[in-house]
């Protein structure tokens, strides 16, 4: 039996290996009635589709970008241990990237989400090889009532980033962000975890590709790197946020002229 209605958030990329023009991120929206409505984007390219689940809870759309370049999504409703979930494939003219999505289960009225509150995020850099950013990537997010999560850092290249999705009900969130006018990227899935050094965890793809004009690594690279973050509570009065009397702080390395 299909679910009277939800709501589906995704990554989508190959299997061998995540490319950028063939990865990205999509949100689908699931009536009573088995319509559906959505939304795909790869790099800076956003695309609507819309249609029926059959009584087996699939369905197939063709989205034309162009004259020329045409995409295929499948789409399945999963079921027994893929319950929750969206699973399919998006085809273009010559990769296939699979496609997978969490239902979003919480709401600040009916069914808040346990996990609420403000978090810091860390990506941490890759030492010993020039070519890759040696330097930590760093952001805060704050996930509401909703599971709604609201990120903002800065990537160790310089580049600000900022991405919005939802938590879904396994403790999972389809981090995505498009960089460098879409051909490269950052993303991965970010998961609730119950270890006592954090409290996010996951693997990120990150690709920046050759570009002459940037200062930092203009060669490009493609990074592979397992993020982490830990919740803050901020200090109540005058409390310091480090509980420190003394510290050293080192910069080393780097473009520190």
């Amino acid at each position: 039996m299909l679910p009277l209605s939800a709501s589906y958030n995704g990554l989508l990329y190959e299997s061998d290996q995540v490319r950028a023009d063939a990865a990205g991120c999509f949100s689908v929206k699931l009536t009573s009635g088995g319509r559906y409505s959505g939304r795909l984007q790869i790099g800076k390219k956003r695309s609507a589709f819309s249609g029926s689940l059959d009584q087996h809870g699939r369905a197939s759309n063709v989205i034309r970008r162009s004259r020329t370049d045409l995409l295929t999504i499948d789409l399945e409703v999963g079921t027994g241990n893929h319950a929750g979930q969206l699973l399919g494939r998006v085809t273009g003219s010559d990769w296939t990237s699979v496609l997978a999505g969490d239902q979003a289960v919480f709401s600040a009225r009916t069914n808040p989400a346990p996990f609420a509150g403000r978090y810091t995020f860390r990506i941490p850099g890759g030492a010993g090889d020039p070519s890759m950013p040696a330097g930590d990537s760093w952001g805060t997010l704050r996930v509401d009532g909703n599971g709604a999560v609201r990120l903002a850092g800065v990537l160790a290249d310089g580049t600000r980033f900022s991405q919005s999705a939802p938590f879904s009900g396994r403790g999972q969130w389809p981090l995505y962000v498009p960089l460098q006018s879409g051909n490269g990227l950052l993303m991965g899935w970010i998961t609730l975890t119950n270890q006592p050094d954090r409290d996010l965890e996951g693997m990120l793809a990150w690709i920046k590709p050759p570009d002459a004009r940037s200062r930092s690594y203009p060669d490009g690279f493609e990074f592979e790197c397992e993020a982490a973050g830990a919740s803050y509570v901020r200090p109540a009065g005058t409390d310091p946020i480090l509980n420190l009397t003394d510290g050293w702080l080192t910069f080393s390395g780097g473009s520190l002229m």
